[in-house]
């Protein structure tokens, strides 16, 4: 059986990987839409309304018996 923490861990690490990849995603978006605009296409993305950095959630306290 696994450790329920190294499980918490692993997920916590995902979760900081997945904002990390909306993060540049994110900045990515206007840039992308500049590039459409150039080419005399319609802009189809909006300009970006998203909060530039979310809250991180505050760190997991140690476990102590």
């Amino acid at each position: 059986m696994r450790d329920i923490y190294q499980i918490l861990r692993e997920k916590e690490q995902a979760v900081l990987r997945v904002r990390k990849e909306l993060e540049a995603l994110r900045f990515c978006l206007p840039l992308l839409a500049e590039g459409e605009e150039s080419a005399g296409a319609s802009p189809a993305v909006p300009t970006n309304h998203w909060p530039a950095e979310a809250e991180p959630p505050a760190p997991p306290k140690a476990y102590q018996n």
